[in-house]
């Protein structure tokens, strides 16, 4: 198996964060690495919008939360079970200690 390869079969998903601060050293960090992703024709049509402040992650998390409930429900998943779902993404949201929302611009 090439190195590459190896690396995504072992990426996992986070669903706890540490509480404490992101530097801007390691923010930037990330968002240069997200910068040299490949684009058509170079365009880089991405933005990123950083979000540390709770009551804004509170907000944003709400209002995709009542959008996924709508989604939830046209798959057929019972009320009982989007709740449980809805509460916990709530939670890990903004608990996060910052949000990087990727937006594309064309």
């Amino acid at each position: 198996m090439t190195p590459l390869l190896d690396i995504i079969k072992s990426r996992r998903s986070i669903r706890e964060y540490l509480l404490r601060k992101v530097s801007k050293r390691i923010l930037f960090r990330i968002l240069e690495a997200a910068r040299w992703a490949p684009s058509a024709h170079n365009a880089q049509p991405w933005r990123f919008i950083i979000i540390r402040k709770g009551d804004l992650k509170r907000k944003l998390a709400k209002a995709m939360a009542s959008e996924w409930v709508k989604d939830l429900a046209r798959n057929g998943i019972s009320l009982k079970t989007h709740k449980g779902l809805v509460k916990s993404f709530i939670e890990r949201f903004t608990k996060a200690p910052v949000l990087i929302i990727a937006c594309v611009t064309m």
